[in-house]
């Protein structure tokens, strides 16, 4: 796919195609979007056999606080929260499908020598926008 005239292309799969737009997982990101036909293009073949470069995951033993799915508004507070400072990802295994991984995050402040102090659930359980101690994925792509 190439970006609105930008020469620069990244590696996508297709996942859905309608009249002129692509729904398109970044494969070496992992973030999915819907992208015009006209900036897709074939894939090289020496490029297609290096393996993709994300890890697809899932936050661990969290779930909403209402109901059974995340709200518009927890998910923004999430991504809000995730993008204002640094995190280290703990690998807890695979969740129990075994397509993602489970992980816990940690805040990484500045000064601190034990950034296991931090976990990010907690943060955000304080703020409203989840609960520990049950199982209900916040994934990643």
């Amino acid at each position: 796919y190439e970006d609105a005239g930008v020469e620069q292309f990244y590696r996508a799969k297709i996942i859905n195609i309608d009249r002129n737009d692509a729904e398109v997982l970044f494969i070496d990101y992992g973030n999915i979007n819907l992208v015009p036909l006209a900036g897709l293009k074939y894939l090289p073949q020496a490029c297609a056999v290096v393996p993709e470069s994300y890890i697809r995951c899932e936050f661990d033993n969290v779930s909403p606080t209402e109901g059974e799915t995340w709200s518009e508004g927890s998910l923004r507070a999430f991504e809000d929260y995730l993008a204002m400072g640094d995190f280290v990802a703990v690998f807890k295994g695979k969740n129990k499908t075994g397509d993602r991984y489970k992980v816990e995050l940690y805040s990484v402040e500045p000064g601190s020598t034990d950034f296991l102090e931090n976990p990010v659930s907690a943060e955000l359980e304080r703020r409203g926008v989840l609960k520990r101690g049950a199982e209900q994925a916040v994934s990643s792509a």
